[in-house]
């Protein structure tokens, strides 16, 4: 699951205190303009995404939308067309 938040240092202080989790890692990934950090909960994860430039998509749809869930993505062992 990946949430967009506005500021990810007061986030993961929320899901540190609160939830009692410590990311997994906290990146920069520079072409999609954003941060990331991540935590493993049981065999999935959740990702937070916080835009380090005001024309990166996760910026877009904080503007919009507000803090929040931006998308769910599941991994599966095969792909068949319908």
């Amino acid at each position: 699951m990946g949430v967009a938040v506005s500021n990810i240092d007061e986030a993961l202080k929320t899901y540190r205190s609160t939830l009692g989790l410590k990311p997994s890692y906290v990146k920069e990934v520079k072409d999609h303009k954003i941060r990331v950090a991540s935590f493993k909960v049981g065999g999935s994860s959740i990702e937070l995404f916080e835009p380090t430039d005001p024309t990166s998509t996760v910026a877009a749809f904080l503007a919009k939308r507000g803090e929040g869930m931006h998308h769910v993505a599941l991994t599966v062992d095969t792909y068949t067309p319908l």
